[in-house]
């Protein structure tokens, strides 16, 4: 998830990182270590308890581990963490491009990925999400540093790049580990009301198909 300040009072911030971290590591945890004699199969119904009730379903604006957890289920990451907590890619098509100076970074998308509606998921959603979250009217409980980049362009319809002021080593694990939301969806919300945008609520399309 992009760099994220979760606020939990006025002396406690965490990065999303190490939430995501967490989450990870919370999963693993509570895994059945003991091999299992059923075949595994495609479909059907997963149950999964959590401690407390989601308040939001917003990927802008959710702060607490059960959303999160939801939240993994609902919208796809640009790149994600794996069980060993190294950055792999879930939309994207490969790890990304980087210019010889270290200010571009060209991000190639899966062709194949699409919305639970049947409508791919291009270069518009994942720069829809950028400047959302780039937004300083963005009503959330964390905030955003996408200070380092100067740009984000579509290359084509499946690749976005993004040009940095200054070479930023951490920009994969910081910035571009993240949810990436529908452009049709979030794009038209004032990110000043997002918060209690009907959406929040009741998301309408997210990642799929199911």
């Amino acid at each position: 998830m992009t760099y994220m300040d979760v606020s939990l009072g006025k002396s406690k911030r965490w990065r999303v990182p190490m939430v995501a971290a967490t989450i990870a590591i919370l999963v693993a945890a509570c895994g059945n270590t003991a091999p299992s004699s059923e075949t595994p199969r495609n479909g059907g119904t997963l149950i999964w308890a959590i401690d407390s009730d989601a308040t939001s379903l917003n990927p802008f604006v959710i702060s607490t581990l059960p959303e999160f957890r939801i939240m993994s289920f609902l919208m796809p990451n640009l790149y994600s963490l794996d069980k060993n907590l190294n950055v792999v890619p879930d939309l994207a098509d490969g790890l990304p491009s980087v210019s010889s100076d270290a200010t571009v970074w060209t991000v190639k998308l899966k062709k194949n990925a699409q919305w639970s509606d049947g409508t791919p998921i291009t270069a518009d959603d994942v720069i829809a999400t950028e400047k959302i979250q780039a937004d300083p009217t963005l009503d959330t409980d964390y905030s955003y540093d996408w200070s380092k980049v100067k740009t984000v362009e579509k290359a084509d319809a499946n690749t976005v790049k993004f040009t940095l002021s200054e070479p930023f080593a951490p920009f994969l694990a910081v910035n571009l580990v993240g949810y990436i939301a529908p452009a049709k969806v979030y794009g038209n919300i004032d990110p000043a009301k997002i918060r209690n945008d009907p959406v929040s609520k009741n998301p309408t399309v997210f990642g799929g198909p199911y």
